[in-house]
């Protein structure tokens, strides 16, 4: 993926693509993907050096899944779970943080750690002197050839 989203190399409209993504995020195949190892290993060595929360920007309709995952694959390690809509066409955002640095400012959570695959978030959040702010590889940002394991990333 060298666009994202990647609505237009695949052919399809924003709004088409958008529907697309939400049913699947909602389905029994995107509640049975596994963790990677990484991540998963990373808990068992690591996890209980910190204390986890979880900052989402999902739409409304897909929160109750992706907390849903959560709790199957990580049992009790996030004591909190946040959110900062995505926008969808006919849902009214008034009254919810407009990004994840708002949502910080707005519920006074200083981590110390912040870990996203959103450029535009890092970059957002980077100036807080107290903060790590790292960037997560992914397909679709300038760490995507970085090895995602989280203690390189976290020390480094």
């Amino acid at each position: 993926i060298v666009e994202n989203p990647p609505y237009n190399l695949m052919g399809i409209s924003r709004s088409k693509y958008l529907d697309s993504l939400d049913e699947f995020r909602n389905s029994e195949a995107a509640q049975a993907i596994t963790p990677k190892c990484t991540i998963s290993n990373w808990f068992l060595r690591r996890g209980d050096a910190y204390r986890h929360q979880v900052l989402t920007a999902r739409p409304l309709s897909t929160l109750a899944a992706a907390q849903q995952w959560l709790e199957s694959f990580f049992p009790g390690r996030f004591e909190h779970f946040g959110f900062a809509p995505a926008p969808r066409p006919g849902i009214d955002l008034r009254g919810y943080p407009a990004s994840k640095k708002a949502y910080l400012v707005e519920y006074g959570i200083n981590p110390n750690i912040f870990i996203d695959d959103n450029a535009e978030t890092i970059s957002d959040l980077g100036h807080i002197a107290s903060l790590k702010a790292i960037l997560w590889p992914a397909p679709w940002n300038t760490a995507r050839n970085i090895n995602p394991d989280p203690e390189t990333l976290i020390s480094g």
